[in-house]
């Protein structure tokens, strides 16, 4: 008998955890119908059908097996509320709370979280006072939910509270900042917790990786008594986005075993970072297991690096494809610009979700068919989210038409307004653009901040754009390179210099252009070991490729100098084809009267682009002087 009734649970179980209600329904029939099942056996297997039931949804089938159930015992009262919970009937499962003859803590959490998550939070506080005792998991399911709502100072007071805190209560708590983008509040609880766990130690290392925040990330990687791979693609990512990749490969190394969720981390970290031959190592040790995420990641950074036609072969050697595939494909085209191979693409495809079409008309938009674009996203798409408008309505800013999208979006979010101030920003409207800001976006998402601080660069107000940069309560790589780029441009060279050592304390990723707006301004500025210094670090420091435009800057910081030699020497050296370097260096022999190089610089010229006649003007006046 004991056999049975233990093969009876697990069907049960399996029934409840499937979710399968028919086959729930037809064990329900063999169960009733099981003859000489013992009083305590029948009642432990009737609480079990209407957790089942419950699990399938059907609480009117589980409240009839409940009222069956005789005597009722206290799991009989529990499971029925939990029942009702977990379909979120609240009324019901506070009526059966009402009606237990006795309730333990488990009882009182169960209603405590049922009306947190109903969004009823003075209901779930008054139950929570009116508790005779508490747990630590009492404590932790209100305060979980009072920050999952948005209410995170009265979870933080909740929390303070409880006297006896253990490390699931810590650990909800200090989720909860992160939640919120409050690492200080996140650090701070964890500096003060007893004991930890590898889900504590996760969740702050996430969380640092996520604020970018390489410092602190280094340093509490470096304290965890255990690496696992959470910890160590979280740390792979940060890094991969930061550009240190020589940083990154150190931790995958130090790594165990690689799952291919790390071995993913460190392939994006290669690819998104131009280090496509090393990405593409990673990925052939990939292949085999037919994960179409990871084939997709290829795909989708070989698109964003212009390599359309590697897009494509990965996308016909791919073992299977799904629509998220197929949408990267069209997003692939039209981001390079070929629309009629993004249309090919979308109407080869199997099926379509508003993802496809979102891709569609940006792909239109992105291209200049605005008129096009707007017929796909008000006419032919079967549905619209919030995705739609956005995608459209930040293609749409570049062109000034933002603000008729805007006023038609049923809602906004950090992207519709983000692009409503871009598009005034972009066409000179800056009144607009900074009452639009002030009313609406500061409470919202950095990337407004920095869409703001952009645009008054770009009007030439800097100081409005330091202080809003001093207001900023968290600043990313964005708004650093902004000023950095704002201030070089301006030639306040101290300035640039100054907000790009602030970058780099606070483990900030630098971009190229950072670095090519310092160059310029250390070239106006006659700065040559300044200029030289940069350029060094460009690779040394910061694992970023020189590009050409930032030897372009190197020469004409040299040449403006008068080291000539130099900047001949840097030409020949370069990588990449040279040829404004060339002009820029005769216009520098022609300033310092070198009429050897000149005449070098020229000639070469005269090969490059035979057609244009400065050379042979600037050649004429190094002579003729």
């Amino acid at each position: 008998m004991r056999g049975r009734i233990e093969s009876l649970v697990r069907f049960i179980r399996s029934c409840g955890e499937s979710r399968d209600l028919l086959a729930a329904k037809n064990l329900h029939a063999r169960i009733a119908n099981t003859p000489d099942l013992h009083e305590n056996d029948r009642r432990y297997l009737s609480n079990l059908l209407v957790q089942m039931y419950g699990k399938c949804g059907d609480v009117d089938q589980a409240r009839r097996v409940f009222e069956t159930i005789q005597p009722k015992n206290t799991f009989s009262w529990s499971i029925m509320m939990g029942a009702f919970t977990l379909n979120g009937h609240v009324h019901d499962a506070k009526a059966v709370f009402d009606a237990m003859p006795s309730r333990d803590v488990v009882a009182w959490n169960a209603l405590v979280g049922l009306f947190a998550r109903a969004g009823m939070l003075e209901s779930a506080k008054m139950v929570f006072d009116k508790s005779p005792g508490w747990d630590p998991a009492s404590w932790t399911s209100l305060v979980m939910e009072l920050a999952q709502k948005g209410h995170l100072d009265e979870a933080k007071s909740l929390f303070d509270r409880c006297l006896l805190k253990d490390v699931i209560l810590n650990t909800a708590m200090l989720t909860a900042f992160l939640q919120h983008r409050r690492i200080d509040g996140a650090k701070a609880v964890f500096d003060l917790m007893p004991q930890r766990n590898v889900v504590s130690w996760n969740a702050l290392v996430s969380g640092f990786a996520k604020a970018g925040n390489l410092k602190q990330l280094r340093e509490l990687f470096d304290r965890m008594p255990h690496w696992d791979s959470v910890a160590c693609t979280a740390v792979i990512a940060a890094l991969g986005d930061a550009g240190r990749i020589e940083e990154a490969e150190l931790v995958y190394g130090l790594m165990a075993e690689q799952s291919d969720v790390s071995c993913t981390a460190m392939f994006l970290a290669y690819a998104e970072n131009g280090h496509l031959e090393d990405a593409e190592r990673i990925f052939s040790g990939l292949k085999h297991s037919k994960d179409v995420v990871v084939w997709t990641a290829m795909l989708v950074v070989y698109g964003q690096k212009g390599f359309v036609e590697s897009s494509e072969r990965i996308f016909r050697c791919m073992p299977m494809r799904n629509l998220v595939t197929w949408n990267a494909m069209v997003q692939a085209y039209a981001e390079n610009g070929n629309l009629d191979l993004a249309h090919a693409a979308f109407h080869r495809m199997p099926a379509t979700d508003v993802v496809s079409w979102n891709a569609l008309s940006t792909a239109l938009a992105m291209n200049g068919e605005i008129d096009a674009a707007w017929h796909v996203f008000d006419s032919v798409r079967p549905e619209k989210n919030l995705q739609s408008w956005n995608g459209v309505m930040v293609v749409a800013a570049q062109s000034g038409q933002a603000k008729r999208l805007f006023d038609t979006c049923p809602k906004w979010d950090v992207v519709s307004w983000t692009a409503l101030i871009a598009s005034y920003g972009q066409h000179g409207s800056l009144a607009e653009a900074e009452s639009v800001f002030e009313s609406a976006c500061a409470h919202l998402d950095p990337a407004c901040w920095n869409a703001m601080i952009v645009i008054f660069v770009q009007n030439g107000h800097l100081a409005k754009a330091r202080g809003l940069f001093e207001r900023m309560a968290t600043r990313d790589s964005i708004t650093w390179n902004a000023m950095v780029s704002a201030h070089a441009q301006n030639g306040h060279l101290d300035v640039a210099v100054e907000f790009l050592h602030g970058m780099c304390l606070e483990g900030r990723k630098l971009n190229p252009e950072s670095f090519r707006c310092i160059l310029v301004a250390c070239s106006y500025g006659g700065n040559v070991g300044e200029a030289w210094k940069y350029f060094v670090s460009l690779r040394g420091d910061h694992a970023i490729n020189p590009s050409k435009d930032h030897y372009c800057c190197m020469v004409d910081t040299l040449g403006r100098a008068g080291r000539l030699c130099e900047a001949q020497e840097l030409i020949c050296a370069m990588p990449y084809i040279a040829d404004v370097e060339w002009a820029s260096l005769l216009a520098s022999c022609a300033t310092y009267k070198d009429d050897y190089r000149a005449k070098q610089a020229a000639n070469v010229l005269f090969k490059l682009q035979p057609e244009i006649s400065a050379p042979y003007v600037t050649l004429s006046n190094v002579y003729c002087g």
